[in-house]
């Protein structure tokens, strides 16, 4: 899956471009180094039966989705759900939904459902399986593990992204104006770069 990952969801951010103009196929190395921390993230997350949270010493279960044709059994997408440690009010100065004024009235984090390593095939988009994955980690988050609400982080600059969770429900919490992010650079590397990244939020029904 850690190579699934790579390919659908870290080609279209390759930021390479060739004489015909496509941008979004990651030159070797790229692929090699975000497939080498795909891999080690999903054995942390997904491959352990007792995970270890390490901010406040907990064991939390985590799942990934998959979701595959059923005519082909071919990987269209997938999607993981955790149990986390969330800050509720972030690093940002910039932050809605909380009032940052009493910070005394909160515990700085909560532990709760985060989504993330949600990835559609390129052949497959369009088709609202990206829809169908964030609302089966959601089924799970709250019929299996008892929560009410489900988080996720998004980096501003994916717009597509950002536009499907606001229309499934998901709401600002809070900013991060000083995070930093992956990405694939034009001569053909990787590297950390400082990015604006949204919490958002979701009340379950």
């Amino acid at each position: 899956m850690a190579r699934f990952f790579t390919a659908s969801f870290w080609n279209r951010k390759s930021g390479r471009s060739g004489a015909d103009g496509n941008n979004n196929k990651l030159s070797t190395n790229q692929y090699n180094l975000l497939l080498s921390t795909q891999i080690s993230e999903f054995r942390k997350k997904y491959w352990k039966k007792n995970r270890f949270v390490t901010t406040h010493n907990l064991d939390g279960p985590a799942e990934l989705l998959i979701c595959k044709d059923e005519s082909d059994a071919e990987v269209m997408g997938c999607v993981g759900i955790e149990i986390a440690s969330i800050s509720k009010h972030g690093t940002s100065s910039a932050c809605t939904g909380t009032n940052r004024s009493d910070k005394s009235s909160f515990e700085p984090f909560i532990q709760a459902p985060l989504m993330s390593n949600v990835a559609v095939g390129e052949k497959h988009r369009r088709k609202g399986v990206a829809e169908e994955l964030v609302k089966a980690a959601e089924e799970l988050a709250q019929c299996e593990w008892g929560y009410k609400d489900c988080y996720l982080f998004v980096d501003e600059q994916n717009i597509p992204a950002l536009k499907l969770y606001k229309k499934l429900g998901y709401k600002i919490e809070w900013k991060d104006d000083n995070a930093t992010i992956l990405k694939p650079d034009s001569k053909g590397g990787v590297g950390k770069v400082p990015s604006v990244v949204f919490c958002m939020r979701k009340f379950l029904n």
